[in-house]
């Protein structure tokens, strides 16, 4: 698994390979569909704003010795318990909440992705040995520091490619992005589970 040094590299490198790649973008492609379910690129990217911002939020707050929901998330290992149609409908809810997001950002999207992920690997660089493995909430169960920010450079990943894909459909990840992605899955498999039967849409809550 990678280190925490590794992993604050890692997320830093990524996101600013994402954020050139998304500056670069002509206008219209914005508007374009996404490899992402229900979700053009800009709401891809209003998303991944959203995430990088909430996780930061989780972690500080599970820091403090808090890992209750914030408002408007559901208690932790409920969605363990609906069904696959109350599974779908919620993550159609959380996809059009994405969607709004996009609406109330307008056109600074590309400000609001930078203003979000610049200041997470700089927060993870922060934390120590013992922070790491503070628990946090988590939609799915609560979880470690750790997995959270795991959870955070997979969202930024497998979403960056969300968005390249359609655009380049040779869109790679890196070597060292892919390795750590693949530490994810060192999350309890329950975990991992519970994840992946809701998300229709490829987010993690």
């Amino acid at each position: 698994m990678a280190t925490q040094a590794e992993l604050v590299t890692i997320v830093q490198t990524e996101a600013e390979r994402l954020r050139q790649y998304l500056a670069a973008l002509p206008a219209d492609a914005w508007t374009k569909p996404s490899a992402c379910a229900l979700w053009d690129i800009r709401d891809v990217v209003a998303h991944l704003s959203g995430i990088a911002n909430g996780y930061r939020d989780r972690m500080t707050r599970g820091l403090q010795g808090a890992t209750s929901p914030s408002a408007g998330f559901p208690a932790p290992d409920i969605l363990q318990t609906l069904s696959g149609e109350e599974r779908t409908q919620r993550a159609t809810t959380f996809a059009q909440g994405a969607i709004a997001l996009r609406a109330r950002l307008g056109n600074d999207l590309l400000a609001a992705f930078h203003h979000a992920w610049d200041p997470f690997p700089h927060f993870l660089a922060t934390l120590t040995a013992h922070d790491w493995h503070q628990p946090c909430y988590h939609s799915c169960g609560i979880i470690p520091v750790h997995a959270v920010a795991h959870a955070g450079l997979f969202e930024l990943a497998i979403h960056g490619w969300d968005i390249r894909s359609v655009l380049e459909p040779s869109a790679p990840f890196s070597s060292d992005t892919l390795a750590a992605m693949l530490d994810f899955f060192q999350i309890p498999p329950d975990f991992v589970v519970s994840l992946y039967g809701v998300d229709i849409v490829g987010t993690i809550f």
